[in-house]
């Protein structure tokens, strides 16, 4: 078996395959090949994701819930 990372689950997964023809007996290093596949690209995804600014109308929302967090509770206070 080719001893390089695959780039793409769909790699790892045909590695897979391939070492289960010629090696049927060690099944469990596919397994380790393919979520250290699945963990790269997550990681990639997540990373991207990350970096993204966050829009506008979230910030807006955000900043208007917590305006009516400290109002309810000098509410409350006052109906005790």
């Amino acid at each position: 078996m080719d001893q390089h990372k695959p780039a793409t689950v769909v790699d790892a997964l045909a590695a897979r395959q391939e070492a289960g023809r010629n090696e049927s007996a060690q099944a469990p290093a596919g397994d380790d090949v393919v979520q250290q596949a699945i963990g790269s690209q997550l990681r990639a995804v997540y990373d991207e994701v990350v970096r993204l600014p966050v829009p506008d109308r979230f910030l807006s929302l955000l900043s208007s819930l917590d305006g009516r967090q400290t109002a309810p509770a000098a509410g409350k206070e006052q109906e005790s």
